[in-house]
């Protein structure tokens, strides 16, 4: 299988070059010589061309991260064979890889290789004399075409790029353990994602996962000896679990579907979760060693977010049928399916039980924003709890029922972690990671 190339880190450098319509010329992409920049929060990526000579343009690209570190670079060559324009890359020293053109015009080309793992085709298109959009292609999950667009602009040659700007931390979930006096939650720094357990205040961070891939979703076991988790380390998503200080790590599913959203039983025996592996997102079980590992239910209309009810005879999830998010609930076994929400506009989605089983808090952008809400169980007296110009997302609730998890950037431009109580008075922020290192 040929190497993979790289594109600022997420897998490709792309440059971008234009074929004639008749015989294909290098001579044609001479626009593409100087230096091209590609410039995101955590890195840049400088890609320099020489001049066409003869049928050949060769250039170079190198990306550096926060704290000025050269992460990756690349050698490539571009030349004319007949009729056919052929893209080669050597990313970071590995072996070569081909490309070659199978469709041209004035102002973009298409490169293939069908062997290749990802991408399998690069099109590149002018957007102006100093602009390149350059797009990859690949399979995705699900039988399906993967696309991600990237956008060049033309910089100087000579004068040194300014260095990327140290990446900015926020917290993306929190969930606090059975005892209450512990957190485990992902704090994001750049594109990097960890696990890390802390006090209940948000202080005495440490970190438990280390992999350059994203960990997220924890999930405290009822007994608060392990914590469930999802990592894309595995190239797709997969569900582990590791012990709060970070050792015994155990991988619980394996395959080449996602699986994702680990939610324990109350008795700590079994974890439901999300699968892909029969084409279409529905909520499964297993046991808490991975064992016996089923689907629930049968339907194949996109669960996602599911959990048990505190008396594990009813399980919440969210669906997204004809194409708006609501919140349902149904018996254990999968019968007696109910709507909970119905929503005019926007989603409603990631639903929470009250320690009680009484209420339900969810989040919904039915305002045009992204709010917390809460409501009974069976669905009535839905009411907006936050309301406020930020974006806000329910996380859960206290072991104790007295206050709601949610995260927020009412404070910041990152995410921090609050609480409040059920009736949306006393909000308090509980992290303050631009302090954290």
């Amino acid at each position: 299988m040929a190497s993979r190339l790289t594109i600022a880190g997420l897998g490709i450098v792309l440059v971008a070059v234009t074929a004639g319509a008749q015989r294909t010329s290098v001579d044609r992409a001479a626009w593409l010589a100087g230096c091209w920049e590609l410039r995101s929060p955590s890195r840049v990526v400088l890609e320099m061309w020489m001049p066409p000579t003869g049928d050949l343009m060769m250039g170079a690209s190198r990306t550096v991260v926060s704290g000025g570190a050269t992460s990756e670079f690349e050698h490539l060559r571009l030349r004319a064979r007949g009729d056919t324009l052929v893209y080669t890359a050597i990313p970071s020293g590995q072996r070569e890889t081909d490309f070659r053109s199978t469709a041209t015009s004035v102002d973009a080309i298409t490169f293939e290789n069908p062997a290749h793992d990802f991408p399998k085709k690069i099109i590149y298109r002018r957007v102006g004399p100093d602009s390149i959009i350059a797009r990859i292609e690949g399979p995705g999950p699900n039988n399906t075409t993967r696309g991600i667009d990237f956008r060049y602009r033309r910089v100087s040659c000579t004068e040194p790029a300014a260095p990327p700007p140290p990446p900015d931390t926020m917290v993306i979930d929190a969930e606090l353990s059975p005892d209450g006096r512990r957190m485990a939650l992902v704090r994001a720094v750049g594109q990097n994602w960890e696990v890390y357990v802390a006090n209940a205040d948000g202080s005495a961070m440490r970190r438990i996962t280390d992999h350059a891939m994203v960990d997220y979703q924890p999930a405290w076991s009822p007994d608060g000896s392990r914590i469930a988790f999802t990592s894309a380390r595995d190239g797709h998503q997969e569900i582990y679990l590791v012990q709060p200080d970070g050792s015994g790590l155990t991988q619980l599913t394996r395959g080449s579907a996602h699986n994702s959203e680990p939610v324990w039983s109350r008795d700590g025996r079994q974890i439901l979760f999300r699968s892909e592996r029969d084409g279409s997102p529905r909520t499964w079980v297993m046991q808490a060693d991975g064992s016996e590992q089923r689907a629930l239910v049968s339907s194949a209309d996109g669960m996602a977010g599911a959990s048990w009810s505190p008396d594990r005879r009813r399980i919440l999830f969210s669906s997204a049928r004809g194409g708006r998010s609501e919140l349902y609930v149904m018996n254990a076994d999968g019968s007696g399916e109910t709507k909970l929400t119905t929503t005019a506009q926007g989603h409603s989605a990631s639903g929470h039980w009250s320690p009680d089983g009484r209420l339900i808090a969810f989040w919904t952008s039915r305002d045009g924003n992204d709010e917390v809400y809460v409501m009974n169980a069976d669905g009535s007296n839905p009411r907006n709890l936050t309301n406020h110009a930020s974006r806000d997302f329910v996380l859960g609730w206290s072991p104790d029922g007295a206050h709601i998890l949610f995260r927020s950037n009412r404070d910041r431009a990152g995410n921090e972690i609050y609480h409040m109580k059920p009736d949306g008075s006393a909000v308090t922020r509980m992290t303050h990671t631009p302090n954290l290192r």
